[in-house]
């Protein structure tokens, strides 16, 4: 125990509480700037087991703000580069990191155990999923969204009130601001991830979560926090409908705000990448790595992962994605 000294010294924590840390299983949704950040935290801290799951590959504009990441790790899975660096920092405890692209199919597997389950997403859809999933099987979660200069904290317990009760509806794509279209300054994922860190401890040692959305303007440092109320007729927390775990697959997804869609095969299959890689080399330049298959050409550039999943650059047609994934990828 004397790796967390000088946290068992806080009367907030205590041995007690970093008995109850380290029994803890957290699940992290994303490894970004904001996942970055809180994995280290909750690394350092001693909670015990840390599942970390992330779709996306380290790409040169993340190092400006996200941690953990090098030059030397570009083009390599987020979720896997970040296991192998936490391992580093603390190999007494459980930390695996899943390249996946969490949906309303595999996230049961990913929260079943988890004690919390905390949010470093960079999309509502994804968001709206894990608020589902927190509701019907009874897990709290923490909330954080960062963009520009903005951001925002609160925890969530699953009798309410939720997410869906002060944001009932996804916005049109079009309205959402993101870190592609308007930018973003790197300090404010180290704060938004701090906060989320301290409300995820808190909750491990403490057990109470505080539903107030804590909303922070950083360039101005100004801190604000909202009282939520349950909505009455919330189709979550109160209906219990749970529509984004119900939701079929789409085999088209626009990323938004990134000029990308990812696609995804409708069934479970399995890519053999060299294979894939030999047929695309006639057609185009093909980079192949241990984890991902990059492909381009003059206009769009694709990343392939090994489960068929692929993200297509270049675009934000869902359809021409999907004309261009048949014809690259679905051509084993």
């Amino acid at each position: 125990m004397d790796r967390y000294s000088r946290q068992i010294l806080l009367s907030q924590i205590g041995e007690e509480g970093q008995s109850r840390l380290l029994e803890s299983q957290v699940t992290i949704f994303g490894c970004g700037a904001l996942g970055t950040c809180i994995s280290e935290h909750l690394t350092r801290a001693g909670v015990g087991t840390i599942l970390i799951i992330d779709r996306d590959f380290i790409e040169l504009n993340n190092l400006q703000r996200q941690h953990l990441f090098s030059e030397a790790d570009v083009g390599e899975p987020k979720a896997s580069v970040a296991e192998r660096k936490l391992r580093e920092i603390n190999s007494s405890i459980s930390i695996q990191g899943c390249v996946d692209d969490v949906n309303e199919v595999n996230i049961r597997e990913y929260v079943q155990g988890s004690h919390v389950l905390v949010d470093a997403t960079d999309n509502l859809n994804a968001r709206f999923l894990i608020n589902d999933a927190s509701v019907k099987w009874d897990i709290p979660w923490i909330h954080g969204a960062c963009v520009s200069v903005h951001g925002q904290v609160m925890g969530i317990s699953p009798q309410g009130p939720c997410l869906r009760c002060f944001l009932p509806r996804i916005p049109s794509p079009q309205t959402i601001p993101s870190v592609d279209t308007i930018g973003i300054i790197n300090t404010l994922p180290t704060v938004i991830g701090a906060l989320e860190s301290t409300k995820t401890i808190q909750y491990l040692v403490t057990g109470q979560l505080e539903s107030e959305l804590l909303i922070v303007d950083l360039w101005e440092q100004d801190f604000r926090k909202i009282t939520v109320t349950q909505a009455k007729d919330c189709p979550c927390c109160v209906h219990h409908t749970y529509e984004f775990l119900h939701t079929s697959r789409k085999k088209a997804t626009a990323l938004v705000g990134r000029n990308a869609v990812q696609v995804n095969p409708l069934s479970d299959c399995s890519v053999d990448l060299p294979m894939l890689a030999d047929q695309l080399r006639s057609k185009g330049e093909v980079t192949l790595t241990p984890h991902i298959l990059f492909f381009s050409t003059a206009t769009i550039s694709m990343g392939i992962f090994p489960d068929g999943r692929a993200i297509i650059k270049g675009t934000n047609d869902e359809k021409k994605a999907q004309s261009l994934y048949a014809t690259y990828v679905e051509c084993l």
